[in-house]
């Protein structure tokens, strides 16, 4: 009788071990939809700023690095939505000289192959950062990024 429920235990294991097995693959290839890559720069003033930017479906993630006069350098990760021709997110990027990692809104307009960096009033909400709807705008921005070939 014990051989038999040590057998049943075995059989029992085995079975949740391939339903995990099967649970992984099947996020894995979920995964596997390629985002469209791209990198553009932007030069304003002195200032240089280098962005790798991913979008899969109705989402975008990547890289943002911006790099003033005398080596300071802030660099981070920009995720959020993309809402027909604007990307809505945030910046989430450790400031040149600082040991805390910020949050600031990102706000980007696609204009023909072109990127404006959006500008606002932003404001705080439970922790999250935003910029006031009525007070965005793309006029006067400090980057127009343009894609790299």
């Amino acid at each position: 009788m014990g051989k038999q429920i040590v057998k049943s235990m075995d059989i029992k294991v085995g079975m949740l071990c391939l339903g995990l097995i099967g649970t992984l693959i099947s996020c894995v290839e979920g995964m596997s939809e390629k985002a469209e890559g791209r990198v553009y720069q932007a030069i304003s003033n002195r200032d240089t700023a280098l962005l790798r930017l991913n979008l899969l479906n109705n989402e975008f993630y990547g890289t943002l690095i911006i790099t003033r006069p005398g080596l300071a350098i802030d660099s981070g990760q920009v995720q959020g939505k993309v809402q027909a021709d604007t990307l809505i997110g945030d910046y989430y990027y450790l400031p040149f000289q600082s040991a805390e990692m910020k949050r600031r809104p990102f706000f980007f307009l696609l204009k023909g192959n072109q990127y404006i960096k959006g500008t606002g009033m932003e404001k705080m909400y439970m922790g999250i950062p935003y910029y006031v709807p009525s007070t965005i705008r793309f006029s006067d921005p400090q980057f127009i990024f343009h894609q790299l070939r």
